[in-house]
Protein backbone atom coordinates (compact mmCIF):
# COMPACT_ATOMS: atom_id res chain seq x y z
CA UNK A 1 0.00 0.00 0.00
CA UNK A 2 1.55 3.53 -0.83
CA UNK A 3 1.06 6.63 -3.14
CA UNK A 4 3.05 6.46 -5.62
CA UNK A 5 3.75 9.74 -7.34
CA UNK A 6 5.24 9.79 -11.25
CA UNK A 7 6.82 12.30 -13.40
CA UNK A 8 8.86 12.51 -16.36
CA UNK A 9 10.15 15.67 -17.62
CA UNK A 10 10.70 16.13 -21.50
CA UNK A 11 13.54 18.30 -20.83
CA UNK A 12 15.17 14.55 -19.25
CA UNK A 13 13.76 12.11 -21.63
CA UNK A 14 17.06 12.77 -23.77
CA UNK A 15 19.21 12.68 -20.60
CA UNK A 16 20.80 9.69 -19.68
CA UNK A 17 21.10 10.40 -16.00
CA UNK A 18 18.57 12.59 -13.94
CA UNK A 19 20.62 15.22 -11.76
CA UNK A 20 20.70 14.30 -8.07
CA UNK A 21 19.21 17.29 -7.27
CA UNK A 22 15.90 17.06 -8.86
CA UNK A 23 16.50 12.94 -6.50
CA UNK A 24 16.75 15.29 -3.57
CA UNK A 25 13.91 17.44 -4.54
CA UNK A 26 10.92 14.88 -4.68
CA UNK A 27 13.16 13.00 -1.94
CA UNK A 28 11.96 16.26 0.19
CA UNK A 29 8.69 16.56 -1.92
CA UNK A 30 7.64 13.44 -0.33
CA UNK A 31 8.98 13.84 3.31
CA UNK A 32 6.66 17.35 3.22
CA UNK A 33 3.62 15.33 1.54
CA UNK A 34 4.05 12.93 4.40
CA UNK A 35 4.12 15.82 7.19
CA UNK A 36 0.79 17.29 5.62
CA UNK A 37 -1.06 14.01 6.07
CA UNK A 38 -0.09 13.61 9.13
CA UNK A 39 -0.82 17.01 10.25
CA UNK A 40 -4.17 16.91 8.45
CA UNK A 41 -5.26 13.27 10.43
CA UNK A 42 -4.13 15.36 13.35
CA UNK A 43 -6.99 17.53 12.63
CA UNK A 44 -9.02 15.03 11.83
CA UNK A 45 -9.38 15.61 8.10
CA UNK A 46 -8.79 13.04 5.50
CA UNK A 47 -7.65 13.39 2.34
CA UNK A 48 -10.81 15.37 0.93
CA UNK A 49 -13.03 15.81 3.91
CA UNK A 50 -13.58 14.78 7.54
CA UNK A 51 -12.47 11.90 9.07
CA UNK A 52 -15.47 9.55 9.93
CA UNK A 53 -16.01 9.62 13.81
CA UNK A 54 -15.28 6.51 15.84
CA UNK A 55 -17.61 4.68 17.03
CA UNK A 56 -19.38 4.98 20.19
CA UNK A 57 -18.11 2.25 21.66
CA UNK A 58 -14.58 2.69 20.41
CA UNK A 59 -14.87 6.42 21.29
CA UNK A 60 -15.60 5.65 25.08
CA UNK A 61 -12.83 2.84 25.21
CA UNK A 62 -10.33 5.43 23.61
CA UNK A 63 -11.20 8.38 25.90
CA UNK A 64 -11.35 5.59 28.97
CA UNK A 65 -7.41 4.46 28.23
CA UNK A 66 -6.78 8.65 28.34
CA UNK A 67 -6.43 9.34 24.77
CA UNK A 68 -8.57 11.53 22.27
CA UNK A 69 -12.15 10.75 21.50
CA UNK A 70 -11.60 12.86 18.03
CA UNK A 71 -10.52 10.42 15.05
CA UNK A 72 -7.32 11.08 14.60
CA UNK A 73 -5.97 7.77 14.17
CA UNK A 74 -4.10 7.44 17.01
CA UNK A 75 -3.64 5.06 20.25
CA UNK A 76 -0.02 3.81 20.49
CA UNK A 77 0.72 6.21 17.26
CA UNK A 78 2.44 2.93 15.97
CA UNK A 79 0.81 3.18 12.59
CA UNK A 80 1.58 6.72 11.71
CA UNK A 81 5.18 6.29 12.86
CA UNK A 82 5.51 3.37 10.00
CA UNK A 83 4.74 5.68 7.48
CA UNK A 84 7.54 6.51 5.31
CA UNK A 85 9.01 7.83 2.35
CA UNK A 86 11.58 7.33 -0.59
CA UNK A 87 12.36 8.61 -3.85
CA UNK A 88 14.71 7.12 -6.44
CA UNK A 89 15.35 6.69 -10.02
CA UNK A 90 13.46 4.13 -12.72
CA UNK A 91 14.62 4.24 -16.27
CA UNK A 92 14.69 8.06 -17.10
CA UNK A 93 12.31 9.17 -14.93
CA UNK A 94 11.77 9.67 -10.57
CA UNK A 95 9.10 8.04 -8.37
CA UNK A 96 8.33 9.18 -5.13
CA UNK A 97 6.66 6.77 -2.75
CA UNK A 98 4.75 7.47 0.55
CA UNK A 99 3.91 3.85 2.14
CA UNK A 100 4.07 2.06 5.62
CA UNK A 101 6.18 -0.29 6.95
CA UNK A 102 5.07 -3.97 6.52
CA UNK A 103 4.52 -4.66 10.14
CA UNK A 104 1.94 -1.88 9.98
CA UNK A 105 0.60 -2.45 6.54
CA UNK A 106 -2.82 -4.29 8.08
CA UNK A 107 -3.34 -1.53 10.11
CA UNK A 108 -3.02 1.20 7.91
CA UNK A 109 -5.63 -0.77 5.04
CA UNK A 110 -7.96 -0.99 7.70
CA UNK A 111 -8.06 2.31 8.99
CA UNK A 112 -8.05 3.62 5.01
CA UNK A 113 -11.39 1.67 4.14
CA UNK A 114 -12.92 3.11 7.63
CA UNK A 115 -11.11 6.61 6.55
CA UNK A 116 -9.73 7.88 4.06
CA UNK A 117 -7.00 9.19 5.11
CA UNK A 118 -3.66 7.77 3.07
CA UNK A 119 -3.81 9.87 -0.34
CA UNK A 120 -2.88 13.50 -1.76
CA UNK A 121 -5.45 15.94 -2.95
CA UNK A 122 -5.13 16.96 -6.09
CA UNK A 123 -3.68 20.28 -4.96
CA UNK A 124 -1.12 18.65 -3.38
CA UNK A 125 -0.46 16.84 -6.37
CA UNK A 126 0.43 20.12 -8.21
CA UNK A 127 1.85 21.50 -5.39
CA UNK A 128 4.69 18.88 -5.91
CA UNK A 129 4.75 19.05 -9.38
CA UNK A 130 5.22 22.78 -8.92
CA UNK A 131 8.58 22.20 -6.58
CA UNK A 132 9.85 19.32 -9.21
CA UNK A 133 9.73 22.12 -12.29
CA UNK A 134 11.68 24.87 -10.03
Amino acid sequence: MGIRFRSTFDALKSAKKISDRKLIKLGVAMADAKDQILEKVEKGQGVNSALKPYSEGYKRYKVKKGRSGKPDLRFTGSMLTAMQTTALRKGKGLIGRIFFLQQEVKKAIWNQRLRDFFGLSEKQIAQIKQKMKG
